[in-house]
């Protein structure tokens, strides 16, 4: 905390802090944190228009739902969200394996790659026939759903493998550092009995906090 006394005590006199240094960050970053921390606090009010009763609906879902399972459940009728992970999967591999594959030309990497596209172009192809109004194959067919299972396996680790592999670990630190805890601090807003008056804290706390370090970079 001295360094951030130090720093304040310079801004007080009169002098310039822009180009000092915060925990490891310059001060223009800490700026621009501040900023966001001041647009997140004018957010809450958009739920506080919402409602202490949709908040508390909202959060009761929140907790009940099993994300996981309604994400690969292949019995699940609502196929948009594999549908969407599978198509951006599908897109990744484009983007990341064939396109540089294609301009470099190595051929097993152009191979591999194409594979994989095809594959999840196959399960793309799967997930809209399954909710079509012949999808009665499908639910009579235990080993059709295991085919599709595995192939969902090896598409889901060979873009692991093959394109995601040096980006995995700030991913990691989003989902399971950021949203998961962001998303059990928002389950325990919407179940308190008033949400509304912790939204008003959160959103107090996060204009003084941003209003602070915006200050400060000024």
């Amino acid at each position: 905390m001295g360094q951030l006394w130090d720093l304040w005590h310079h801004w007080l006199s009169g002098k310039k802090v822009d180009e000092g240094h915060l925990w490891g960050l310059s001060i223009l970053a800490w700026g621009r944190i501040g900023k966001g921390l001041q647009f997140l606090a004018g957010l809450t009010v958009i739920l506080d228009l919402i409602g202490p009763e949709r908040l508390r609906l909202f959060g009761r879902k929140y907790i009940t739902v099993n994300w996981i399972e309604n994400l690969w459940s292949l019995d699940n009728k609502n196929s948009a969200a594999p549908l969407v992970i599978v198509l951006l999967g599908n897109l990744s591999i484009l983007i990341f394996v064939i396109r540089p594959a294609v301009e470099s030309n190595p051929k097993p990497m152009f191979i591999a790659g194409a594979i994989l596209w095809l594959i999840s172009l196959a399960i793309v192809c799967i997930l809209f026939w399954k909710n079509s109004p012949n999808r009665k194959l499908w639910e009579d067919n235990a080993t059709l759903k295991e085919i599709f299972f595995d192939l969902r396996l090896l598409l889901a680790f060979a873009t692991v493998v093959a394109v995601f592999t040096p980006l995995l670990t700030p991913w990691l630190i989003l989902i399971y550092g950021i949203i998961s805890p962001l998303g059990r601090g928002l389950n325990f807003i919407f179940n308190r009995n008033n949400p509304g008056w912790l939204l008003r804290l959160l959103a107090f706390t996060l204009f003084l906090t941003g209003f602070h370090f915006d200050l400060l970079a000024s």
